[in-house]
């Protein structure tokens, strides 16, 4: 890998944010509506609890917190790690709208919906990526974050190459990222003060900032990989 300053990264991604701008917004609230609704078990679950416990409250003063019934507790599990892995696969669909935009191609919102026919596949690989980071972050919070870090091209491998597991995708990535987390990690810095934006404006410069840190994602990728170098336009099925 030639390494490429964060600041051209950047440019890149802001090019092709500016080129296809209508496509990446509409691309990322989509994402963003469904990772929200998968989050509203989530919700009555806490809301159920709290009620119950507000209830068995104000009948005996002494009571004991009342736990949701197992039956209700697995559901909300099994939804939320289904749904988990379909709001993942949605945000492979945009990982892999961003590598075909900055390879030149005109993309389309719709392209979100790209990975759904390989639900199974991106499935698998949620639940192994989140269980190894789980894994990792037993031992602390920083270990769970390296890990995450080399983990973190196994995506892009994935969507290049369709036959590629997601266990050999994390292997390949972990190789890949061996030197270069540091150069992740501070380009995800340089967006701090992006970041603050989203918080000041409650959420509205997402629209803008969210697309913009994937793109240069996927910037460094094509970076580290060599697609940069040989010039090639990467291959993602969205047929």
């Amino acid at each position: 890998m030639q390494r490429v300053a964060n600041r051209e990264l950047k440019a890149r991604a802001k090019a092709e944010l500016s080129l296809q701008t209508g496509s990446y917004i509409l691309g990322f609230v989509i994402v963003a509506v469904i990772a929200f609704i998968g989050g509203i078990p989530q919700f009555i679950a806490s809301v159920i609890n709290a009620m119950n416990n507000i209830n068995a409250q104000m009948t005996d003063m002494h009571a004991q917190p009342t736990a949701m019934p197992l039956s209700w507790s697995l559901g909300f599990l099994v939804f939320t790690l289904i749904y988990g892995a379909l709001t993942y696969a949605a945000s492979a669909g945009y990982a892999g709208m961003a590598l075909r935009g900055l390879s030149g191609y005109t993309v389309s919102a719709v392209d979100i919906f790209s990975r759904f026919r390989e639900f199974g596949r991106w499935a698998l690989y949620y639940l192994i990526f989140s269980i190894r980071v789980m894994l990792w972050s037993i031992l602390f919070v920083i270990p769970g974050i390296m890990a995450a870090y080399s983990y973190s091209q196994a995506t892009y491998l994935m969507l290049k190459d369709p036959n590629l597991s997601g266990w050999d995708a994390i292997e390949q990535s972990t190789e890949m990222m061996s030197g270069y987390r540091i150069d992740l990690f501070l380009l995800h810095l340089s967006f701090i003060l992006w970041i603050l934006l989203v918080v000041v404006t409650f959420g509205l410069a997402a629209l803008y900032v969210y697309p913009y840190v994937w793109l240069a994602d996927a910037a460094f990728h094509r970076n580290l990989a060599g697609d940069d170098v040989e010039q090639s336009e990467v291959s993602v099925d969205f047929a």
